[in-house]
């Protein structure tokens, strides 16, 4: 597994080639050659919270990748981030 921050992105690949990759992704996705379940939920109701997690395979690639996304309504008041995301 590699995880890669904005910077290693950014450094990497530029925001047309990323759009390119995005353009064949989605067309493999309504095609048929790609594996999205249904998002899972993790309510935090506690917290007002909800973690999503997305998770997705693309069979001529074999391009796997995981979206986690948690939301906490009350961060804003505490001067933190309402969405925190990692890809």
């Amino acid at each position: 597994m590699r995880l890669l921050t904005r910077s290693d992105i950014q450094r990497t690949i530029s925001m047309r080639d990323a759009v390119e990759i995005l353009k064949r992704a989605f067309a493999e996705l309504s095609t048929g050659r790609a594996n999205v379940p249904p998002r899972i939920v993790l309510p935090q109701t506690k917290y007002d919270g909800v973690t999503l997690v997305m998770p997705g395979y693309l069979f001529d690639s074999e391009a796997l990748a995981v979206k986690v996304v948690s939301v906490h309504n009350r961060n804003p008041a505490r001067n933190l981030p309402l969405i925190h995301a990692l890809v």
